[in-house]
């Protein structure tokens, strides 16, 4: 079976490819260059994390809404930090769900479209959304009933690590690594590479072919594991993005007019 990736896995497998003394802890190791590593590994994460969509900090969530003041349906704070679920980070585009109508809630509007739309007291077939600094906000509220109406989407969370919380049998989502045991939400082998030319540059030695290896590794993984685009056969407003047969595309620039 393979070995997980870990904290302690990545330091070690990185020692033995820079040819040295394999630790075997991490965290409440006293060796100046593992205790680096570990430092590095850590940047390397936070600046990793937004390079690519990692599909390991997806994660789907399905909720009633709070019907609180500006309309707030969902509040993205909720989970809080090294909570069980990890902290939403942002909501996945067209991923927004009224699961009790099967409808795509149209979203997510701009400041104007929201502003107005609440002026004037519009309310269409479908649900529309946006983005505030208290979280998902939803328009209309749905009518209370028997039953519950859910709404669902895809978020991406902020966390890159899950591990066990200091103290604690708990397994929780993390910014950075502070245990042995902690596991990445990102690929493993990537990181080893990362922290392979990050290690060579602080120390002033050549490191540029190891970093092309480690952008060519990223562009892999960063496509693998990506879905087909939407396809449509006809105009759906709301997918207003998506080419249909007969649309004409015109390029940006400059064109005489006859």
């Amino acid at each position: 079976m393979a070995t997980q990736w870990t904290l302690l896995n990545i330091v070690q497998e990185f020692c033995r490819r820079q040819n040295l003394v394999k630790p075997a802890n991490v965290v409440t190791s006293q060796d100046e260059t593992v205790l680096q590593a570990w430092g590095l590994l850590n940047e390397e994460v936070i600046e990793l994390r937004d390079r690519a969509d990692w599909k390991e900090r997806h994660l789907q969530i399905q909720f009633v809404h709070a019907n609180r003041p500006g309309y707030l349906a969902y509040d993205l704070s909720q989970a809080g930090g090294n909570s069980l679920l990890g902290t939403p980070r942002y909501v996945v585009r067209d991923t927004m769900w009224d699961v009790l109508g099967g409808l795509m809630v149209a979203g997510p509007l701009t400041d104007q479209e929201w502003q107005a739309m609440l002026v004037q007291r519009v309310s269409g077939g479908v649900y529309n959304w946006r983005m505030s600094n208290l979280g998902v906000c939803i328009y209309p509220v749905p009518t209370a009933g028997i039953t519950p109406h859910y709404f669902s989407f895809e978020a991406v969370v902020r966390e890159v690590v899950k591990g066990p919380l200091a103290g604690s049998q708990s397994i929780v989502y993390k910014d950075i690594f502070d245990d042995d045991n902690d596991v990445p939400l990102l690929p493993g082998e990537i990181l080893v590479a990362g922290l392979r030319w990050r290690y060579r540059a602080e120390k002033g030695l050549p490191y540029a072919e190891l970093k092309a290896t480690y952008e060519l590794l990223i562009a892999q993984a960063a496509t693998v594991d990506q879905g087909n685009p939407v396809a449509s056969m006809c105009y759906d407003p709301l997918f207003p993005q998506v080419p249909v047969p007969g649309t004409v595309l015109v390029p940006a620039g400059n064109w005489p007019v006859r």
